[in-house]
């Protein structure tokens, strides 16, 4: 039973970062507790949208099926416009090729607009399936050209009984740049549990595996995921994935990213580190391998509007492949209708 007062303190933070793990905290914490009425309205809510019809018993109804548009504004630099190379010569033991210079790498500010919708079907209990679809553009005003991304994705999720869940995802993407173009597709099936290993500290742990279907390779991926809710709210993901050998393509051999979110002057702060492994490719004849480090973070400077700084180095094989830049953009909470 779920009591309702008018004082309370509320001990999960926002079902911004995991929705599940959210909903499991606030059961852990607060089953047979007293809770603001604002508190008990939101978890009925997040009930109600996993497929528990009657929530907490408040009068507020789900739809079975929704369907949300918006539109989101775009405000990055971006240091790959039009998907050019770099802007050095290429050095393979005693040869030196240079490059058209109409096909070096530009970057600066660009501008545009997505549009997009999603929602979700609910089927049960615990069960239920998220879509979304979009597609955005953004433009160089100084270099005159633009990028062009549309995506689209469905995820079946299902609880199967003592908080342990069975997912199942379909991801398409597609960005076109002044030189290049990428379509990369996956299918993906995992199951996590949710646990509390200590009192007001509660983790998802998933296990699953992906096929990616990119243009030039198909590619078997395994990854591990754990997230945790400490007792001050604050919030952690570990990610790690491994893959398995391409030849003669570059393909992500190992990758591990963290991120904590916590409160900073009463508003959101994430930082995330990530390291990635790369090879599989050849060169004439010599072998390509990519190490790539980067650490971003995302701080909620208003209510609508997060800003993202990063930093991001590439230290290949071949030197020609070496990067390291920094990255901005301001990011838009989606406008819906």
């Amino acid at each position: 039973m779920f009591l309702l007062s008018g004082t309370g303190a509320s001990g999960c933070p926002e079902p911004s970062t995991d929705e599940r793990l959210n909903l499991f905290c606030f059961a852990e914490r607060y089953d047979g507790e007293v809770v603001t009425a604002a508190e008990a309205t939101r978890y009925d809510y997040q009930l109600k949208r996993s497929g528990y019809e009657r929530g907490l018993g408040l009068p507020a109804r789900v739809n079975q099926f929704s369907f949300q548009p918006y539109v989101a504004p775009i405000l990055r630099y971006d240091t790959d416009i039009n998907g050019g190379n770099p802007d050095k010569p290429l050095q393979l033991g005693s040869l030196t090729f240079v490059g058209d210079p109409k096909l070096v790498r530009q970057e600066g500010v660009v501008v545009g607009a997505g549009i997009g919708a999603y929602g979700r079907y609910l089927v049960g209990e615990g069960r239920y399936v998220d879509y979304g679809l979009g597609a955005s553009y953004a433009h160089s005003p100084e270099h005159d050209i633009g990028i062009e991304r549309r995506f689209a994705s469905v995820c079946s999720k299902n609880h199967v009984g003592n908080w342990w869940y069975l997912d199942g995802c379909m991801r398409s993407s597609f960005v076109k740049k002044n030189l290049t173009e990428e379509t990369r597709n996956s299918i993906s099936l995992s199951t996590a549990k949710l646990f509390t290993s200590s009192e007001d500290v509660h983790h998802e742990v998933s296990v699953g595996g992906t096929r990616v279907y990119d243009e030039d390779y198909q590619q078997n991926q395994l990854s591990v995921g754990f997230e945790t809710i400490y007792s001050n709210g604050w919030y952690s993901a570990v990610d790690a994935t491994i893959g398995e050998d391409v030849d003669g393509e570059i393909a992500v051999q190992n990758a591990v990213s963290a991120s904590l979110s916590l409160p900073v002057f009463e508003r959101s702060l994430t930082i995330t580190a990530s390291y990635s492994e790369a090879d599989g490719a050849k060169l004439f004849g010599i072998e390509r391998a990519d190490y790539t480090t980067s650490l971003s973070v995302v701080y909620s400077v208003y209510r609508n509007i997060d800003v993202v700084a990063g930093y991001t180095e590439t230290d290949s094989s071949i030197n020609y492949f070496d990067e390291a830049a920094p990255s901005f953009s301001v990011r838009f909470e989606p406008i819906r209708f």
